[in-house]
């Protein structure tokens, strides 16, 4: 299961590392990809949304829909 973060203001590249590092930070374990393109950030196996959801947007990047 995975869970989808609608970003719309990931630009590139260092805006993914940025919430990459945010959320690795917290939970080193999950796996996190980030699609440029469609400005997605997709965590898999994520229980814990809220605090996923908080940790990218206390990185500077407002969620905008959760899928």
């Amino acid at each position: 299961m995975s869970t989808i973060f609608k970003v719309p203001s990931i630009a590139c590249e260092g805006c993914a590392l940025t919430i990459t590092k945010a959320i690795k930070e917290q939970y080193p374990n999950l796996q996190v990809e980030i699609e440029l393109e469609s400005k997605e950030v997709i965590i898999e196996d994520s229980t814990n949304f809220e605090t996923v959801k908080s940790l990218i947007e206390s990185s500077g990047y407002p969620v905008l829909v959760i899928d």
